[in-house]
């Protein structure tokens, strides 16, 4: 860790879970799966006799795992233990705990992916099968670690938390944080200038003494979902340079439930069950 101050832990609490998505296009397990489904028998796991068939193997739509996003408890924690390498032997000091909505500000939020079976190249044969399973945990814990440098503040309104949304797959509004990042001020104008320039341009005549982080912060936001939807390259160069990457994803070890939703490739509901 070079020129680094001091360490910020934030840590995002809640039950959330593991969630598949994938088309199953091969001949003998879509007997299977439609064999078990007349049966009234389907899980996410399930013993074909001469095979073993499980979701977490079919996971071209989707494959997360991760608490959910809204009334999320947080934890925020920080250490000057820079130069321990690793994060379990640091000592940290609390700074808050407690709902994500009862922090003095809000926290930045955005929509970062909904995925879609529509989104895929339609070189499989109508009687494929889309296979969805969600499993629920509670009290996951995800925790980043962002880096201080000197002459640097933390300000947790430089943090944006993107979240996947089930709706398009599972079929419910659960949000799952899919990615987390950490975006200093002064870097937020260059990607705002980027995205609009005309506009960008404009909002500062309109601020004569210059944009507040909070100007800036409302901007970028109210800008990401699209830099995340249509502009990939832009995406990037900010996912690049400002996503942390989580440590240790843990819960409480234990699955409350075991939802399967099976549909046809046009979205024909064939089972539904195991809701928690």
């Amino acid at each position: 860790v070079t020129n680094t101050k001091k360490l910020i832990r934030f840590t995002l609490i809640n039950t959330g879970g593991e969630y598949t998505g994938g088309i199953i296009d091969n001949d003998f397990i879509k007997e299977k799966i439609r064999e078990k489904i007349s049966e009234g028998s389907v899980n996410s796991s399930m013993d074909f006799g001469d095979d073993y068939f499980d979701a977490v193997n079919h996971t071209n739509i989707l494959h997360t795992y991760g608490p959910k996003v809204p009334d999320a408890e947080i934890r925020l924690e920080e250490s000057y233990d820079v130069d321990v390498e690793d994060d379990n032997n640091r000592d940290y000091n609390e700074i808050f705990s407690g709902n994500i909505y009862e922090y003095g500000t809000d926290i930045n939020t955005f929509e970062s992916s909904n995925p879609s079976p529509f989104d895929f190249p339609s070189d499989f044969t109508d009687d494929d099968l889309i296979f969805y399973s969600q499993k629920t945990e509670k009290r996951i814990h995800y925790p980043v670690v962002i880096e201080i440098a000197d002459g640097e503040e933390f300000n947790i309104g430089n943090l944006y938390i993107g979240y996947q949304l089930m709706d398009e797959t599972i079929g419910s509004d659960d949000e799952i944080i899919e990615d987390l990042l950490y975006i200093p001020t002064e870097k937020a104008k260059e990607y705002i200038r980027e995205f609009d320039p005309e506009e960008y341009d404009r909002i500062l005549e309109e601020n004569e003494e210059g944009l507040t982080s909070q100007d800036v912060r409302y901007t970028l936001l109210a800008y990401i979902e699209e830099i995340y939807n249509e502009l990939p390259e832009l995406k990037d160069k900010i996912r690049n340079n400002h996503l942390i990457y989580p440590g240790d994803i843990e819960g409480k070890g234990e699955w409350e439930n075991d939802f399967v939703r099976i549909t046809s490739l046009d979205g024909e509901v064939l089972f539904e069950g195991g809701q928690y």
